[in-house]
């Protein structure tokens, strides 16, 4: 095989599996793209209200505005940003909010009082409840946790890879 037809094979083998994204016109020699309108976005990203910002599907990142919602929905209202929605609660005030506080597996949890919580989970989150809120903490390198435990005013944390933590309460 000369140079000449070996170039020529390579690219041709490029333009076959390149191909054109959603949206790009094949016929298009400057393989331009069409961005999608914005109820096309908005549907496609699965949300409904607020104004969303992600990739087109072109590659570039664009915002748009995927409308409101009606009373007595919320924009982001059971904790999903960009959906409409409200939480569910109980005739005794008790509502689900998920995912919040927080939306990770938890794998440890430890307590020393109804106030004092503790609770570790899949994506690095050290979560503390006091009675009234929930905090959440990222350690460094984002490691899975996979058991907590509270002594006195000492919070030993273990996960995956090794991962040992100490906190003074």
């Amino acid at each position: 095989m000369t140079n000449i037809t070996a170039r020529r094979m390579t690219l041709f083998m490029v333009l076959i599996v390149t191909g054109c994204r959603d949206g790009e016109d094949a016929g298009d020699a400057g393989g331009t793209c069409t961005p999608e309108d914005d109820v096309t976005f908005c549907a496609r990203l699965g949300r409904n209200c607020g104004v969303v910002t992600e990739l087109d599907t072109c590659g570039e990142s664009r915002s748009a505005n995927c409308g409101g919602c009606t009373n007595p929905e919320t924009c982001g209202g059971v904790g999903i940003a960009g959906v409409c929605g409200s939480a569910v609660c109980s005739d005794d005030g008790w509502c689900w909010e998920n995912p919040l506080p927080q939306g990770d597996t938890i794998f440890g949890l430890s307590a020393t009082a109804a106030d004092d919580v503790w609770a570790v989970g899949q994506f690095g989150g050290i979560h503390h409840w006091n009675g009234a809120t929930m905090t959440t903490t990222l350690p460094p390198g984002d490691p899975q946790l996979t058991g907590i435990d509270c002594i006195e005013d000492d919070v030993f944390i273990t996960g995956g890879n090794g991962a040992l933590l100490h906190l003074r309460r």
